[in-house]
């Protein structure tokens, strides 16, 4: 089982050494990078200046300890199987044309507007991408603790914090795996 990991671990870096742009998946009419082999898609209109901002920001959410490498191949492979991608949009629509042509919900969405690229205010790019690393990745790759159901460690905190008033979160579109997801942010 170990060689397994170790197969896993040479394949992310070997994806990585290839380049970020040459691989990227991203359907017609999206522009795309990748990061360790996850997409990062951006709409048209949207700046090459926001592409890269969410691909920079996916980096440090997989390799928090700027190392080079993922701080969890099994993670990123997980997200690499689903096709897992970060979109930034500029309108609603878009969403739908890059799920039309995608056909795949693996992917997470921020909008170029909310986006800041600069200190000084909350970066909605963070949030978004840290919901794609936990909701197809860690969610999936460790059920147990961080699975987006009743009775997974992640959802008996949630329920705790919930009863306890520590969190809410007041969204009606929003459903159990949702607010766990929310929670885990």
């Amino acid at each position: 089982m170990m060689w397994l990991n170790r197969l896993a671990h040479i394949a992310v870096a070997i994806a990585c050494m290839l380049g970020s742009t040459a691989r990227a998946a991203c359907p017609p009419n999206f522009s795309g990078t990748e990061v360790f082999g996850v997409d990062v898609c951006a709409a048209r209109g949207v700046s090459p200046a926001a592409l890269d901002h969410a691909a920079q920001v996916l980096q440090r959410n997989l390799d928090f300890d700027s190392s080079g490498e993922p701080d969890n191949v099994k993670v990123v492979s997980k997200l690499r199987q689903q096709r897992a991608a970060f979109l930034v949009v500029r309108r609603e629509r878009q969403i739908d044309r890059f799920f039309d042509a995608r056909g795949n919900e693996a992917f997470t969405v921020v909008f170029e507007f909310e986006m800041v690229t600069r200190g000084g205010r909350f970066d909605p790019t963070l949030e978004e991408s840290l919901h794609l690393v936990t909701q197809f990745g860690y969610a999936l790759v460790f059920p147990s603790v961080f699975g987006e159901f009743r009775g997974s460690q992640i959802a008996q905190l949630h329920d705790e914090a919930k009863s306890k008033n520590y969190f809410s979160y007041e969204d009606p579109t929003c459903d159990y795996g949702c607010m766990i997801t929310e929670f885990t942010y």
